[in-house]
């Protein structure tokens, strides 16, 4: 039988493991739900307009 004491060590450092990574997912998710926004700004940056042609005669 496996020692409780290292086991509930060992389940401890999982639980804060994936804790981490639940968190790491969460910011994740916060920064691809803003994405649209940031690709709609460079795409209205990126138009390319014509100058009409100035006569300076």
């Amino acid at each position: 039988m496996k020692d409780p004491v290292e086991l509930l060590r060992r389940k401890e450092a999982e639980l804060e493991r994936l804790q981490e990574e639940v968190e790491a997912l969460r910011m994740v998710g916060k920064l691809l739900r803003r994405k649209p926004a940031i690709v709609e700004e460079r795409q209205a940056r990126g138009k390319v307009i014509q100058m009409p042609d100035i006569n300076l005669n």
